[in-house]
């Protein structure tokens, strides 16, 4: 978050996990509320229940991508926000 806060409006995607070392990557979601409205934050994470995809989306992430057989999606996505056309997933 610390990272994210000095760098405000200067980032375009943050690529969030839910399990950190301090703190949880749903904080993070949280914190990225006030993001512009060209940055986008996807969670990438081992563990993308439906109710856990759920609660990332409801926090405001763009997309949830499982580590383990969703990396192309991941790689899709970004590519597609070079282009302008990311949005919710």
């Amino acid at each position: 978050m610390h990272w994210l806060e000095e760098h405000n409006g200067t980032w375009d995607i943050a690529v969030v996990d839910l399990f950190l070392k301090t703190g949880s990557g749903l904080g993070v979601l949280r914190g990225c509320e006030g993001r512009k409205p060209h940055q986008r934050v996807v969670v990438l994470s081992n563990y993308p229940t439906a109710e856990m995809r759920t609660q990332c989306l409801a926090l405001g992430a763009d997309a949830v991508f499982d580590k383990s057989t969703e990396l192309e999606g991941l790689f899709s996505f970004m590519e597609d926000m070079r282009g302008g056309q990311a949005g919710p997933s």
